[in-house]
């Protein structure tokens, strides 16, 4: 027993001090889009529209129905060049809901997505 915990001894104390630097680090700015803006159209329909990232190659899109509740992948965008952003969602019931959206940015890295931070929720008509 006592050479046992002796090993897992000395591979934590190695493990701790080997080098973990993540090679993606700093190469990359993977910060939340900016610019999101929700529009309630005609309470048909909401279009979702955002600033373009330089180093995005694309967005996720997502959707809950509550500020704090779970979020669903609802879309993804491929970043197009001289593309519009923005993401028109239909499959929406305005009349009894509220919806709340999350973007973020992705690079295709080594094939592939690498998930950039979720923006704060926003929503219509809420000033965000």
């Amino acid at each position: 027993m006592k050479k046992i915990f002796l090993f897992v001894f000395v591979i934590s104390v190695l493990a701790c001090s080997l080098d973990r630097s993540n090679p993606l680090d700093g190469t990359y700015d993977l910060s939340e889009p900016s610019g999101i803006q929700v529009q309630n159209i005609d309470n048909d329909f909401l279009i979702i529209s955002w600033d373009r990232s330089s180093y995005a190659d694309g967005y996720f899109i997502y959707r809950s129905e509550g500020y704090d509740l779970l979020y669903k992948k609802i879309e993804v965008i491929e970043q197009q060049p001289d593309s519009t952003l923005s993401y028109e969602d239909d499959d929406v019931e305005l009349a009894d809901n509220e919806y709340w959206y999350k973007l973020s940015i992705y690079k295709i890295v080594n094939g592939d997505s690498l998930e950039g931070y979720r923006s704060s929720p926003k929503s219509w008509g809420t000033g965000n």
